[in-house]
């Protein structure tokens, strides 16, 4: 049914604009104007641009004019005929444009705006001396642009994400968002379709020598799936759009706990016609967690578990990426790409679980043993299309992706229990399992973009599959032998289907613009539990309307204000009602009853000389999907729950102080409120909190190029489902020194500086009573070397984001 859609839409498009594709250009009397704003690569408005129009038949007939302070320009009293454009300014490389037909209908017209490109020797100062803001905002996007900061320097994506305003992370490893779990991570504008465990390792495998910025945000217009309720995640890696070849090969040596390294080349070879590119890495990761928790089960703390683990982690994690985009013609691009990783990954939990009575006093203790290898392999192929209907901005694309993730778990879980004389009480036990699970996904998407004089118009069809096969299969030691243990065993077979289509309309006046949007989203899923019988589908249709408006009130300041509609589906691992467990009192179970949960979002965003920004943002959910946990015969049983609404209110504060010329200072303040109804022993109460995260960036330039970087963030305590996190600090620091002509770069780097990065917190429902605290070997040295080769690899083109991260 997709691919009938895109081929009609295709067919449609494409008689439309046959006439208009294959006209005459015939000359009249007629005066026609061409208009555009010239920015920079950070947006910035560049003035006195020199812009000149040629025929394209006679280069020396031309007319010229310079762009305004705003970065504006027009050239007015032209006949009808083909020109092209060009604009150039010192720095910057020449701007040309395709040619531009203008025939005896065309009105004035608005070209799309020009973006000039600096050149390779101002580029490398920028990185050199990280003028460009390490913090943004820009388009309604929050940036981390993570190629300027020197602090980043042997950091992986994971412990980015942690720096980045507005994420935080569990004691779990889950990435929230604005204090939701349920988070759309993309990659280069791609879903990456995973979410907790897998994608932190996935994250913690992608070194920032191969990140250009992160994007966050917070209120996504209607062609963006209306998945994800707190906003997007969108990691965007390096690649060069420049003609030449480029290349970066880093090699980095870290210690923490233990010694780690990393390799990787990045490059790609661009003609006017092609351009190849491609990246291989490999990173050796081995941490070590000290896990401590306190489990009180009773009114009277009549039995107490006192917990401590030495959870040791490893991976040898490769990443690869191929892939060439090939310029048919001036209308016409085809791109491939090919990428995915191997993550041979596992982990050793041992430790003590001593047992309690109400003193306090140690009944017993259990030994506690956990193994578990778990190799990942995730492989994404796409196949991309581009159709420019005219010079004016008007294209089709299109886009095939097919996923594929395998992963094939094996392991143990173990345990036996003592007297305090060390005499046993019980004989050992240990349960085997094994897990293949099998995911493979296939989506399919167009987009139309037509920008005419009055107003812009976009529209798009979508979709998806989705099958996922998870059978986990646990064996019990029973008199010396392993039995199948079917109470604990499932096999869940999940398989969902998505289909969308969006439609919305922009304008732009001199100072204002407005975006309407609408997306109509039809799904049908059947989650089935095969051994234990459970069959559940689920079929609904939802629209989510989406607004934006922005004004400049004069030439310093402009007011931003958007509202949208989205919803959360709960993650496929969520659904699917196997136990995990930690030890023999403690286990995470999934819920295959969790509802979608939907939300309001709206945001008012004010900003002063592109500098001072103050944010505000409200988020109101229904089903809100989190944390719960329950007793059951003394042992924790945690899982996901539907909450039944919560609100959250945002106001972000973002700030530079430039010191001097080479020491700048920026700060970000997030002021956020949430409330939500949290279950009691009678009744439900509210639970409530007023939290601060604050980020301070300081970047010093010294002489003979080198550049320092220091970064620190405090986030007060905050609400996650029934557990409240406490404070948290953290600082890192980095220096850079250019080498060889500055081809070469050297980067040291200390991550956690203080080593007070640690996870730790309560719950807040007296329903039960549990405290834990993580301890991680967070503070790490890195040294990385990083060799340039040709052209300046910059940032990734991205398609249209496909956010779908559930997994």
């Amino acid at each position: 049914m997709a691919i009938k859609l895109l081929v009609y839409g295709l067919s449609i498009i494409l008689c439309i604009n046959y006439k208009q594709l294959s006209a005459q250009q015939p000359e009249k009397n007629i005066s026609i104007s061409i208009k555009a704003k010239i920015f920079n690569i950070q947006q910035q408005p560049l003035s006195q641009v020199t812009v000149s129009l040629y025929k394209s038949e006679d280069s020396l007939n031309k007319k010229k004019t310079i762009s305004s302070s705003t970065g504006s320009f027009a050239i007015e009293d032209i006949k009808p005929g083909r020109y092209y454009l060009r604009a150039s300014s010192i720095g910057y490389h020449t701007y040309q444009s395709s040619l531009i037909y203008l025939d005896e209908k065309t009105e004035n017209i608005t070209l799309p705006d020009i973006v000039l490109q600096p050149q390779s020797k101002e580029l490398k100062e920028v990185l050199v001396t990280s003028k460009k803001n390490t913090f943004e905002i820009s388009n309604g996007k929050l940036i981390y642009n993570v190629d300027q900061s020197v602090a980043a320097t042997g950091s992986s994506a994971f412990e980015l994400l942690q720096r980045t305003p507005g994420v935080s992370v569990t004691q779990d490893e889950n990435i929230m968002l604005n204090g939701s779990a349920t988070v759309n991570v993309m990659m280069d504008g791609k879903m990456t379709y995973l979410s907790g465990q897998q994608l932190s390792n996935m994250l913690k495998g992608m070194s920032s020598e191969n990140i250009s910025r992160i994007e966050i945000i917070n209120t996504p217009t209607a062609q963006y799936d209306a998945s994800g309720n707190a906003g997007i995640i969108n990691i965007v890696t390096k690649k060069s759009n420049k003609q030449g070849y480029a290349a970066d090969i880093n090699a980095a040596l870290g210690a923490g706990y233990y010694l780690l390294n990393r390799e990787s080349i990045t490059s790609n070879i661009k003609t006017r016609k092609l351009n190849i590119f491609g990246n291989l890495g490999y990173d050796y990761r081995h941490s070590l967690t000290t896990k401590t928790s306190t489990q009180i089960i009773g009114n009277n703390n009549d039995f107490i578990v006192d917990r401590e683990t030495q959870d040791i982690r490893k991976s040898y994690y490769y990443f690869y990426k191929a892939g060439i985009d090939l310029y048919v013609d001036k209308k016409q691009e085809v791109g491939f790409s090919f990428s995915g990783s191997i993550d041979d990954w596992s982990r050793i939990g041992s430790g003590p679980s001593y047992l309690k009575n109400s003193s306090y006093q140690v009944n017993s203790v259990i030994q506690n043993n956990q193994n578990l290898k778990e190799p990942y392999y995730n492989n994404i192929f796409n196949l991309n299309y581009k159709f420019s209907l005219d010079t004016m901005g008007k294209k089709i694309s299109a886009d095939a992706d097919y996923i594929i993730y395998r992963n094939n778990s094996d392991g143990y879980i173990a345990n036996q229990e003592f007297k305090t004389s060390g005499a046993s009480l019980q004989p050992y036990q240990q349960l085997n399992f094994h897990q293949p699970s099998n995911i493979n996904i296939r989506s399919l998407k167009t987009d139309l973009e037509l920008p005419y004089k009055q107003v812009k118009l976009l529209a798009g069809i979508k979709f998806s599959d989705v099958t996922i096969d998870n059978n986990f299969r646990y064996d019990s030691l029973l008199n010396n032998s392993f039995e199948y243990a079917p109470s604990l065993s499932d096999h869940f077979v999940y398989k969902e289907q998505i289909a969308a289509a969006y439609i919305s309309a922009s304008k732009k006046w001199q100072s204002t613009s407005i975006n309407l949007g609408l997306r109509v989203e039809h799904t049908l899923s059947n989650g089935n539990s095969i051994s234990l019988g459970n069959d559940d589908k689920r079929k609904y249709t939802n629209l989510f309307p989406s607004i934006s408006f922005n004004q400049a009130l004069n030439a310093k300041s402009k007011l931003d204000l958007s509202i949208s509609r989205r919803i959360n589906r709960p993650a496929y691992s969520n659904l699917n009602p196997v136990r995990y467990f930690s030890d023999k009192y403690s286990y995470y179970q999934g819920n295959p009853n969790l509802k979608p949960e939907k939300a309001w979002l709206a945001s008012i965003s004010y900003t002063l000389g592109d500098k001072y920004i103050a944010t505000f943002t409200f988020n109101t959910s229904n089903n809100f999907i989190s944390q719960n946990a329950r007793m059951d015969n003394n042992i924790l049983i945690s899982s996901n729950t539907n909450f039944s609404n919560r609100k959250r209110f945002d106001l972000l504060l973002t700030a530079p102080f430039i010191i001097n010329s080479a020491w700048n200072i920026n700060s970000t303040v997030d002021l956020n409120y949430e409330n939500y109804p949290l279950l009691q022993l009678s009744g439900f109460a509210k639970a409530k909190k007023l939290s601060v995260n604050i980020r301070i960036n300081q970047t010093i330039s010294f002489p003979y190029d080198i550049g320092f970087e220091l970064m620190a963030q405090y986030n007060s305590p905050q609400l996650n489902g029934i557990y409240s996190s406490k404070r948290y600090f953290s600082a890192t620091c980095g220096v850079k020194k250019p080498l060889i002509k500055k081809r070469l770069d050297a980067k040291f780097s200390c991550s956690d500086l203080f080593h007070t990065a640690n996870y730790w917190g309560y719950s807040i429902t007296n329903t039960i009573n549990n405290n834990y605290k993580y301890v991680s070997d967070s503070r790490r040295l890195y040294i990385i070397f990083t060799y340039h080769i040709g052209g300046q690899l910059t940032t990734n083109k991205t398609h249209q984001l496909d956010e779908q991260n559930r997994l």
